[in-house]
C-alpha cells in the first residue's frame, strides 16, 4: 500500500479538494483506494455525504476502543472508501500524546491487507499527528497557492521536517488556484523552482468548477470530466503515480 499525505500549515489551499479529487482519480484507475479524513473540519467527509455516527467517533479509535474496520464506511463509487472525520479528531492530538509512534504504523499494515493507496487528509497544524503522518508517509504532496505568504508556508514544512529527520524527497508542492491572469500568479508559477527548490507535482488553475464540488458534494471528474481543473488533477495523478510513488 502507497500512502499519500495531504497537507500545508495554512488552509484555504486546496488541501481537501485535491485529497478528494486523487483519491477519487486513484480509485478509478483500478486501485483499492481509502480516504482518511484527520482533519476535524470533516471537509472531505462532507464532499462524500458521510458522517460518523454518534457511537463511532474517531477518538474512540486511538482510546482503543472502537476497531479500525468499524469507522470505514464507503463512498457509492468502486473502490474507494473513506475513514469519515468528525470534530472529536480536534482533541486527536491529546490523546496521541504517549501513545506508541507505532500505533499509526500498525493501523497501515492492516489496511494494506485491503487497499492499494492511502490518501491522507491532514489537518493543517504543526502537531504530533503531523509529524507521524509526515514520517509515515510515501508521498507527502504540500498544496499552495501563488502567493509570499504560501511559499513562506512551504518553507516552515521544509524546515520542519529537516528538523525531525523526514526525508524531503517525498515532499512534493503542488500549485492550486493559478489565475493566468494575475501578474502575481505568473511570476511565481514561473519561478517556483528557483523560490521551493522543486518544480511542483501539479498545476491546478483555478476554476468556479472546483468551487461546484460543494454545490454537487461530488469529485470534480463526476460532474465535469471535462473540465481545466479536472485535467490538470488527472495530469497530477499520473505524476504521483510515476515521480512519487515508483520511486519507494
Amino acid at each position: 500500500m502507497k500512502t499519500i499525505a495531504v497537507y500545508n500549515l495554512k488552509g484555504g489551499v486546496g488541501k481537501t479538494a485535491t485529497a478528494v479529487n486523487i483519491a477519487y482519480l486513484s480509485a478509478g484507475s483500478g486501485q483499492p483506494t481509502l480516504l482518511w479524513d484527520f482533519d476535524a473540519q470533516a471537509a472531505a467527509s462532507w464532499y462524500f455525504q458521510v458522517e460518523n455516527s454518534k457511537r463511532k467517533k474517531a477518538s474512540k479509535l486511538i482510546k482503543d476502543k472502537l476497531a479500525l474496520g468499524e469507522l470505514i464506511q464507503g463512498t457509492g463509487y468502486d473502490r474507494l472508501d473513506i475513514i469519515p472525520s468528525d470534530m472529536s479528531n480536534r482533541n486527536i492530538d491529546v490523546n496521541l500524546t504517549g501513545v506508541s509512534g507505532g500505533k499509526l504504523d500498525s493501523w497501515l499494515s492492516m489496511l494494506s491487507e485491503t487497499y492499494g493507496v492511502l490518501v491522507l487528509d491532514c489537518p493543517p497544524t504543526l502537531s504530533e499527528l503531523a509529524l507521524r503522518v509526515l514520517k509515515a508517509a510515501d508521498a507527502v504532496l504540500v498544496t499552495m497557492i501563488p502567493t509570499h505568504l504560501s511559499f513562506e508556508t512551504y518553507r516552515h514544512v521544509t524546515e520542519m521536517m529537516e528538523q525531525k529527520k523526514i526525508d524531503l524527497a517525498k515532499l512534493y508542492p503542488v500549485l492550486t488556484m493559478i489565475d493566468r491572469r494575475k501578474s502575481i500568479h505568473q511570476e511565481f508559477t514561473a519561478s517556483c523552482r528557483k523560490t521551493l527548490g522543486k518544480t511542483p507535482i501539479g498545476f491546478i488553475p483555478y476554476c468556479s468548477d472546483v468551487e461546484k464540488m460543494g454545490e454537487f458534494r461530488e469529485p470534480l471528474p463526476v460532474f465535469a470530466p471535462r473540465s481545466p481543473a479536472t485535467l490538470a488533477y488527472q495530469l497530477l495523478w499520473d505524476n504521483i503515480r510515476k515521480k512519487a510513488l515508483r520511486r519507494r
